[in-house]
């Protein structure tokens, strides 16, 4: 039983090593990888964040301006209001 425990142990010997130097040799990799990932997803929110806040900019621009455009509505409404009231008095006399 002597050479078969000897195979069985240089065999887990031999994988531990294995993936010691795997995870040695692949750790620089990865963390390049997630660093290049981490600029990337950076970049992409700062570039979200400036196109939301445009967008936003433009939103509340368009609102002031429906606002605006309804404001005169509403003045030119009460003035054909306002002259229809006085054309009603001015026939009733």
């Amino acid at each position: 039983m002597g050479p078969w425990l000897a195979l069985i142990l240089g065999a887990l010997g031999g994988g531990v090593i294995a993936a010691i130097l795997t995870w040695y040799f692949t750790k620089p990799k990865v963390e390049a990888t997630i660093a290049a990932t981490e600029a990337e997803l950076s970049a992409k929110r700062v570039a979200t964040e400036r196109e939301s806040e445009a967008i936003l900019k433009a939103s509340r621009e368009e609102a002031q301006e429906i606002r605006a455009e309804a404001e005169k509505v509403i003045e030119r409404r009460y003035e054909d209001l306002a002259r229809s009231r006085r054309a009603c008095r001015s026939t009733k006399r």
